[in-house]
């Protein structure tokens, strides 16, 4: 039997080095080593230069699972953009927290959407450390390989659509959206109803199935989604059904959308925690 992990184990840290611009810390969960990096400045000019110059050369040995903190970072330029990008060429286990409003914006206005898809929006860094166990391991201790494309914000928007089961007949569902993303979406309260019957559908299988006419309205810009999808899994939780459902006909523009509501939603969740 594989033994659990306790994350707050992590929690314990070990320094292994100093320079003026960063401190580098070694965290452990179960046999897993996480370094811990803290930027003590801007990234820009010799800063950012002083960051690449402290991690490349650890970056090419080890390959790392790195954390970084850039609570003291209020400034980066397009070197300081580089580094970062060179970094996460080197290592897909980089995660980033306490990401001011400023450098969003630059990771936004530089294309860099792949920093914003991994940035964590929390302050305490012993809460990031616990996000990045929980992301990457499992309890097992084996390292998990995240494969989602594209950021999840959390939601509350309802959404209507149809399907068509093995019988005659059309099913018309409603749900709420729990998490978006430009590739999908999570849904639960689902009630489904035959069309014609107008008799609600008990325990309905959706897992596999085609949804059509897959249709919401984002609430900041009430700007409407239409698009197919198809059911991908299901879950149960606290006595509600969750449904994983994949975009498979979404237009471009529709993403775009999606990826700017996404944006403003972490901007909105990030003031609020201060950041």
């Amino acid at each position: 039997m594989s033994q659990s992990i306790d994350f707050r184990s992590a929690l314990r840290k070990e320094r292994v080095g100093v320079h003026t611009k960063m401190e580098l810390y070694l965290r452990k969960i179960g046999n897993q080593k996480i370094f811990f990096a803290t930027v003590a400045g801007d990234l820009v000019g010799s800063g950012a230069l002083d960051l690449q110059e402290r991690l490349s050369a650890f970056l090419e040995k080890d390959r790392p699972f790195l954390l970084i903190n850039l609570k003291k970072t209020k400034r980066i330029d397009g070197l300081g953009i580089n580094i970062l990008d060179n970094i996460f060429s080197k290592s897909k286990y980089v995660r980033l927290f306490n990401v001011s409003q400023e450098v969003r914006m630059m990771f936004v206005i530089s294309g860099k959407d792949l920093f914003l898809r991994c940035t964590y929006n929390e302050t305490d860094s012993e809460k990031a450390v616990l996000l990045f166990g929980k992301e990457f391991f499992r309890s097992n201790n084996k390292v998990v390989t995240n494969n989602r494309r594209f950021p999840r914000v959390a939601t509350l928007i309802p959404t209507t659509f149809t399907y068509y089961p093995g019988y005659n007949g059309v099913i018309t569902g409603m749900a709420n959206i729990f998490n978006l993303s430009e590739g999908g979406i999570m849904v639960g309260n689902i009630m489904v109803i035959h069309t014609q019957s107008g008799k609600i559908v008990e325990q309905p299988e959706l897992v596999g199935l085609e949804l059509y006419d897959l249709e919401f309205t984002l609430q900041e810009n009430l700007q409407t989604i239409k698009t197919k999808g198809k059911c991908l899994w299901e879950a149960k939780e606290n006595n509600q059904f969750r449904l994983g459902v994949r975009f498979t006909e979404i237009g471009r523009n529709d993403q775009v959308k999606i990826r700017a509501y996404a944006f403003c939603t972490s901007l909105k969740e990030a003031k609020e925690k201060g950041l």
